[in-house]
């Protein structure tokens, strides 16, 4: 089904191998899928997994729909697909070819319903914390809309190279890839989906050393920049993050980096308003310029009120959240529940 024809309402929901879990709605029940709920939904090509335990339609082309067999708890198996592993940069490319490689343990059903309802109420505690840091970044939307107005409507501005600079990342050969305890962070568009990097760049996957730095004569990016995804579809994810130490990006990454007169926190707040595909071209696959980027109109605002913004921010991280120790504690309890 076309995504022109999902509706906003409607009797039976479509599921796409979008981020939404339900995309649209459809009236028409000769559309339902014929498979038997539940099952398993897995995108394609965004590698999104979902349990669904209704009827619905089926969304748009990539969508591969998986009936557990009986030895299969369904929700087990829900949660194991869920921890697989694909080859890095695959892009956006078909995955169903090295999901069906696949193998999945078979406990007794028992078993599989314990661990399955253990890793159900772990995703209930990370949905509510989810839930709490999402209402924080609305009060944040909320006090910059009521600081500085609404950055998408024409008001007086500067051009972002004024206030900061431009920068896009480095080619990362693979050799010098897979060790963390080196003192730069290298980072990927894929760590910005690592848990507990929802807006700070803090875990990471790749690090290097000072003498790697020289030798591959790569940037570093100090802390306080602001990092996003720069080709391909990526940029429609609309990531951006804050780093938090002195690091290096790959290629695929662009970070722009505050002078002494703009905030890291009010300019990632204004990015919050800004869609990235403004800044990218028509071209297949899509990619940011870096001019497009630097000729950005920001509000012109002092720094002085920026960083009374910035105090606001700091007062709302210094409260206590649980959100990263869940996280971790989700991931622990799934691989042993699921090894």
């Amino acid at each position: 089904m076309k995504t022109n024809d999902y509706l906003a309402q409607g009797k039976y929901p479509i599921i796409d191998q979008g981020m939404e879990f339900i995309a649209g709605y459809v009236d028409d029940r000769e559309l339902l899928c014929k498979v038997k709920a539940p099952c398993i939904i897995f995108g394609d090509h965004t590698k999104i997994v979902k349990f669904v335990d209704f009827e619905f339609v089926l969304g748009a082309d990539g969508v591969k729909v998986l009936q557990p067999c009986e030895k299969l708890f369904p929700k087990y198996a829900y949660h194991y697909l869920k921890t697989v592993k694909f080859p890095e940069k695959t892009g956006y490319m078909r995955h169903f070819k090295y999901l069906k490689l696949t193998s999945i343990p078979i406990p007794p059903l028992d078993e599989q319903r314990r661990i399955a309802a253990i890793l159900d109420k772990a995703n209930e505690v990370k949905k509510s914390t989810e839930e709490t840091q999402n209402m924080r970044n609305e009060f944040l939307s909320s006090v910059f809309l009521e600081m500085f107005g609404d950055p998408r409507q024409p008001m007086e501005s500067i051009e972002l190279s004024s206030i900061a600079s431009v920068e896009s990342g480095n080619g990362f050969p693979t050799d010098y890839q897979g060790e963390t305890g080196k003192e730069f962070p290298f980072y990927k568009v894929s760590d910005m989906n690592l848990d507990g990097n929802e807006k700070y760049m803090i875990n990471y996957n790749n690090s290097i050393s000072r003498e790697t730095v020289a030798h591959l004569k790569a940037r570093i990016f100090p802390s306080g920049s602001v990092i996003f995804p720069k080709i391909g579809a990526a940029i429609q994810t609309n990531k951006k993050r804050i780093t938090t130490r002195p690091c290096c990006v790959d290629n695929n990454v662009m970070g722009i980096i505050p002078t002494s007169k703009l905030s890291s926190e009010f300019l990632h707040t204004l990015m919050q308003f800004k869609d990235l595909s403004e800044f990218a071209s028509s071209a297949s696959p899509p990619s940011m310029r870096k001019t497009a980027v630097e000729s950005w109109g920001v509000l012109d605002v002092s720094i002085e009120l920026q960083l009374l913004f910035e105090q606001i921010c700091d007062e709302l991280n210094s409260v206590p959240t649980s959100g990263l120790r869940v996280e971790n504690l989700i991931g622990s309890i799934t691989q042993e529940m699921l090894a």
